[in-house]
């Protein structure tokens, strides 16, 4: 029999114990409401939250689910409602990682396991960021107000010119006053920034500051004319990495109902209509869209993704060939060539027509073939 003082003994430990698992319990809950996640399940999936970054940071680390304590090393992860500046700077300081993951609760990054590109790519940061930016010898050139797919093709032909002869690169613009076609001219929208310029989408290509109305005459050196095709795909995905902000908004746009369900196997048209026909250069034909479906040797009953700035194209679609499955996005669109020359912004919202071409191009990324026109996109 126990004796009454070790009876109180035992109780004052069970209550101890009991004090101890609520502490747990209290911490456990604590880390999940930082992390912006709901279940113990869901925690481990995403991560747990770095110990030493400040909460408003909300900063990720992936770790195994059958063992907490050993992040890895190879998998960084944010949450959505993480402060988008400072995800933005880690991805700048870290140019050989690239997206591995996007999930309803944010993205995680993952470390590029090519290393030719990944060198490649660390050389590029050390001349724009590094031990070799040069500010007061970087080249600059003029951003072009355009369309999406000219504007970063533009700047991507002078940027890898300038690092193939190990000069640093900045874009600029032709006079204060100028603002990209896509850019908000109000504060109020999410995607305002002081620049108006391609910099309210792109991460940051260089530390040195841009001097307005520089234009260096960048040409097309041997080096850059005779890189390979990779190095040209490396260049470009390093001027197009997207910040945190844009990429969280693509990623709504492709949740809520504007883009149905997606049945695999499936092609892409891209049918660029408003502005052919019209006595501008580069001129664009006018072509049917029976010529689109004759090329990509599409069949009744296949499976369309139809990306297309004219709501004329979709009425021919299902008027004469309704034996395909249509698929496209609900979004503003002009009606034939009424845009005009150089008219991407039927919204009249630039931000909500740039981050719908991200999303469109990001679902019909899925398909596997693709039949379009001239286009720069």
């Amino acid at each position: 029999a126990l004796s009454s003082s070790s009876m109180k003994s035992s109780r004052q430990q069970l209550a101890l114990l009991l004090l101890v698992v609520m502490a747990m319990a209290l911490s456990i809950r604590s880390q999940l409401q930082q992390a912006g996640l709901q279940d113990i399940k869901q925690f481990f999936q995403v991560g747990q939250v770095n110990q030493g970054q400040s909460q408003d940071h909300d900063t990720t680390t992936t770790t195994d689910t059958n063992s907490t304590s050993t992040p890895n090393p190879n998998q960084h992860c944010f949450p959505w409602t993480a402060n988008g500046t400072q995800v933005d700077d880690w991805w700048t300081d870290h140019p050989d990682w690239d997206i591995r993951s996007e999930t309803d609760q944010g993205t995680c990054f993952a470390k590029i396991t090519d290393e030719r590109r990944a060198h490649y790519l660390r050389r590029i940061y050390d001349i724009q960021f590094g031990s070799q930016c040069n500010c007061s010898q970087a080249l600059q050139s003029f951003q072009i107000s355009s369309g999406f797919g000219a504007s970063i093709a533009e700047v991507q032909k002078k940027f890898q010119s300038a690092i193939a002869q190990g000069k640093t690169y900045q874009m600029t613009k032709h006079w204060d006053g100028m603002r990209w076609i896509f850019a908000p001219p109000r504060k109020t929208s999410w995607a305002w920034c002081e620049s108006t310029d391609m910099n309210c989408y792109l991460l940051p290509l260089s530390k040195c500051r841009p001097i307005v109305r520089q234009n260096d005459n960048i040409r097309p050196t041997p080096q850059s004319r005779n890189m390979n095709h990779n190095v040209t795909l490396w260049s470009r995905w390093y001027v197009g990495r997207y910040r945190h902000v844009v990429r969280r908004k693509v990623h709504e746009l492709l949740r809520d109902d504007t883009f149905p369900p997606l049945p695999l196997p499936c092609t892409v048209l891209h049918v660029r209509r408003s502005d052919s026909g019209l006595a501008r250069q580069p001129f664009r034909r006018y072509a049917a869209l029976r010529e689109y479906i004759e090329t990509g040797n599409i069949s009744a009953g296949d499976t369309v993704v139809l990306l297309t700035d004219d709501r004329s194209t979709i009425d021919e679609a299902q008027k004469f060939h309704p034996h395909i499955r249509w698929i496209y996005a609900q979004r503003p669109r002009h009606y034939a060539a009424n845009g005009g020359f150089d008219g991407h912004v039927p919204s009249k919202d630039g931000a909500l027509d740039l981050t719908m071409l991200l999303a469109e191009l990001k679902y019909a990324s899925r398909c596997a073939k693709l039949v379009h026109g001239d286009s720069g996109l």
